[in-house]
């Protein structure tokens, strides 16, 4: 699960970790120890911020080592939220939010569907009900949730039926993702 330092990857964390062994992506080490002493046995947290290279290949390394090459579940669901009038935004943030909410997330999953094919898995796109309905000063989100959206359909058709790909786009959930 990617994103796991706060909000919807923090509490698919905590919900998961008695039925299945839960690889937990956080970007910072205060994150990392927060849920394992938190969330306790049955999570491990690695160190995955989806727009480093690196870390995606050290993510797909560590699930080739320590998972056998299979996975049965991949959530994708780093992001955050970019606010703001679409005629003043600048041109840096919004490349920096489809980084994060699109580019990363296929990079990953890229990265690991051998993995997921053989464990016969499941590819989670978190995306948002923003994709359907944009709204003012939150188009930069709702872009990159429907670009998102976009890719999740196709890579579906894609890998089918060796792994099952789904998009979740929940509406409003009290997240710190606007604060942030």
């Amino acid at each position: 699960i990617t994103g796991c330092s706060t909000g919807i990857g923090y509490a698919c964390a905590a919900r998961l970790v008695g039925s299945f062994r839960v690889i937990a992506g956080v970007r910072k080490p205060e994150d990392a120890e927060r849920l394992r002493r938190d969330v306790g046995r049955g999570v491990t947290p690695i160190l995955l911020d989806v727009t480093s290279e690196a870390q995606l290949e050290a993510a797909r390394e560590y699930v080739d080592r320590e998972c056998g090459g299979e996975l049965y579940a991949l959530i994708n669901n780093a992001g955050y939220a970019l606010s703001g009038a679409t005629e003043l935004l600048p041109l840096a943030d919004l490349r920096r939010q489809f980084e994060v909410n699109v580019i990363g997330p296929v990079a990953l999953a890229q990265k690991l569907l051998p993995a997921l094919r053989r464990g016969r898995g499941r590819l989670v796109m978190m995306g948002s009900s923003s994709a359907q309905i944009a709204l003012p000063f939150a188009g930069a989100y709702s872009a990159t949730k429907a670009a998102l959206d976009s890719f999740t359909t196709a890579l579906r058709a894609e890998v089918a039926p060796e792994a099952k790909v789904v998009t979740i786009e929940p509406g409003a959930i009290e997240t710190p993702i606007w604060a942030k």
